[in-house]
C-alpha cells in the first residue's frame, strides 16, 4: 500500500501529484500538510503549490490549526487541510431491470438526492436519456447545486458493458444492443460521462469508498433479479477480454435444470435469482400448494413482488420459506466455487433479494460456502453486507464518476469542464 503512496516532485507529473493528494484527503483527511509529506515522500515546497492549486480549483479547504479539547495545548499545533466535499458534485445514473435512479452526490460519494422510477420497458435509448436529462434538471434544482459544479456522470448499467468505448453491448431486458451510451449522453448533457457494468460499478465503489477499502482482495455478490458478481484485485475490478467477467449467474449449478436465457440450463441464475423464486413461487401458487402465494398474488402470482415471498415465509409458510432456502443453498454452491478461483479476503453480499433475507439468508449461504470452497489452513469465509446500505445502487455510479474526473490522474474537473458543449449547458442552466 505504501508504494502507491509514492509521488514524484518532477513538474511533468503535476497531475499525478494532484491526483495523489486528492486520494489521501479522500481517505485520510482532515490531515497535515506535514503527513501528507511523510506519507508520499514529496518535498514541503511540492505539497504546498499542490494544495495552493487544488484550494484555487475549489477542492481542497484549510481548516488552519487543529483544536483539541481540555486544558492548554503544549507544542505545535497541526495546520490542517482537507477535501472540500462539497467544492464539486457527481452525478450518477443506474439502469437497472426493474428501476432506473438518477443521483446526486459530493466528493466522498455521499448521496445527497436522488430519484427512483420504473424501467420503461423497451423504450428507445433516446427516449431513456431524455428522461433521464429531465429527472437532473430537477435534481440540481432540489438541492441548488450549480450546474458548473459537476464533474461528470457515472452510469451503471446491467447487462453486458465495453467500459472503455463507453457501449452498452447488450441490455436484452430493456431490448437495447450496441449502445453507444458515453457518446449519447455527453451529448445530451454536455457532461463528461463514464459508463460501465453495474455490479462491476458497485464492486469499485465498495473496494475504493467502503468499509473494507484496505482489503487486497474482494469478491462482490449481487443478488436481486438476476444473480451477478464481480472480483476485485488491489482495487481494480476486473473486466475480462470481452467485458463478461462476473458472470456469476451463469455458473451451471444445476443438472438439467431449468432453461437460462443464455441458452444452456441449469444456470445459477434459473435457481437463486429473484426473477427464478418469483416464477417458483407462481408455479406453487397456482397448483394449490401455496394459499398464502396465491393471495399476495391478488390472482396474479407471476408478478409477486420480492418481499411478497418473504412476507409469506415470515407468516409460516413452508413453500416460500423452501423456495428461500433453495435459493440460498445454490447460491452458497455458486459463490464457494469464486471463492476456490480467487480466494478474496473479503466477500461482499448485497442485492434486493439479500436485503430481504437479511443476516438468517447471509448466514445461511455463508455456511454452504464453507462447506464447499477450498480455503488453506480450515479460513472461513465471512459474508458482509454493503458497506453502503440500501444507497449501493447509486453510490456505485456516483463513484464511477468521481473516480474517472476527479481523482484519477489522467482526468481533471476543470479540463472537463472548458470541453462541454455551451448549447448543452444554457439549456440545463437555465432551470437551474
Amino acid at each position: 500500500m505504501a508504494s502507491l503512496l509514492l509521488g514524484s516532485n518532477l513538474p511533468l507529473v503535476r497531475r499525478q501529484n494532484r491526483s495523489l493528494v486528492l486520494r489521501i484527503l479522500l481517505h485520510h483527511g482532515p490531515i497535515s500538510r506535514t503527513e501528507i509529506c511523510q506519507m508520499t515522500r514529496l518535498t514541503p515546497a511540492t505539497i504546498s503549490n499542490v494544495i495552493s492549486e487544488l484550494a484555487n480549483s475549489n477542492l481542497v479547504v484549510e481548516l488552519g490549526a487543529e483544536r483539541r479539547a481540555g486544558g492548554p495545548y503544549m507544542g505545535r499545533r497541526r495546520l490542517l487541510v482537507d477535501l472540500n466535499a462539497r467544492g464539486w458534485y457527481a452525478a450518477g445514473v443506474y439502469l437497472g431491470i426493474r428501476s432506473i435512479q438518477v443521483g446526486l452526490g459530493d466528493l466522498r460519494g455521499r448521496v445527497l438526492a436522488k430519484v427512483s422510477f420504473p424501467s420503461p420497458g423497451r423504450r428507445s435509448p433516446e427516449a431513456v436519456f431524455s428522461l433521464v436529462e429531465e429527472q437532473l434538471r430537477r435534481l440540481l434544482t432540489e438541492v441548488q447545486v450549480p450546474r458548473e459544479q459537476l464533474c461528470g456522470l457515472g452510469v451503471a448499467s446491467v447487462g453486458l458493458v465495453d467500459s472503455a468505448l463507453g457501449e452498452i453491448v447488450d441490455l436484452p431486458q430493456y431490448g437495447w444492443r450496441g449502445v453507444a451510451a458515453k457518446a449519447n449522453l455527453e451529448q445530451l448533457l454536455g457532461l463528461p460521462v463514464a459508463v460501465d457494468n453495474s455490479r462491476r460499478v458497485m464492486a469499485t465503489a465498495e473496494a475504493w469508498l467502503g468499509a473494507n477499502q484496505d482489503a487486497d482482495s474482494i469478491l462482490f455478490v449481487h443478488v436481486a433479479t438476476t444473480v451477478g458478481g464481480a472480483a476485485v484485485y488491489q482495487r481494480e475490478v476486473l473486466h475480462g477480454a470481452s467485458y463478461a467477467a462476473g458472470q456469476l449467474g451463469h455458473i451451471i449449478v444445476v443438472e438439467d435444470g431449468d432453461p437460462c436465457v443464455c441458452g444452456h440450463r441449469g444456470c445459477l441464475d434459473t435457481v437463486s435469482s429473484g426473477a427464478a423464486m418469483v416464477a417458483q413461487a407462481a408455479r406453487a401458487a397456482r397448483a394449490g400448494r401455496s394459499p398464502v402465494l396465491a393471495a399476495l398474488g391478488k390472482g396474479k402470482p407471476e408478478d409477486l413482488p420480492f418481499d411478497a415471498l418473504f412476507s409469506a415465509a415470515q407468516q409460516g409458510d413452508g413453500v416460500a420459506s423452501e423456495l428461500i432456502a433453495r435459493s440460498a443453498d445454490y447460491l452458497g454452491i455458486g459463490v464457494a466455487h469464486y471463492v476456490s478461483l480467487f480466494d478474496p479476503q473479503v466477500v461482499i453480499l448485497t442485492g434486493g433479494i439479500a436485503l430481504l433475507g437479511g443476516e438468517n439468508y447471509r448466514h445461511r449461504v455463508e455456511k454452504v460456502v464453507n462447506e464447499r470452497a477450498y480455503r488453506p489452513s480450515c479460513a472461513t469465509v465471512s459474508l458482509l453486507p454493503s458497506s453502503f446500505g440500501r444507497e449501493f445502487e447509486m453510490v456505485g455510479p456516483l463513484s464511477l464518476a468521481l473516480r474517472q474526473f476527479v481523482y484519477s490522474s489522467e482526468s481533471w474537473p476543470l479540463a472537463s469542464a472548458g470541453a462541454r458543449s455551451a448549447p448543452t449547458v444554457e439549456r440545463l442552466a437555465a432551470t437551474v
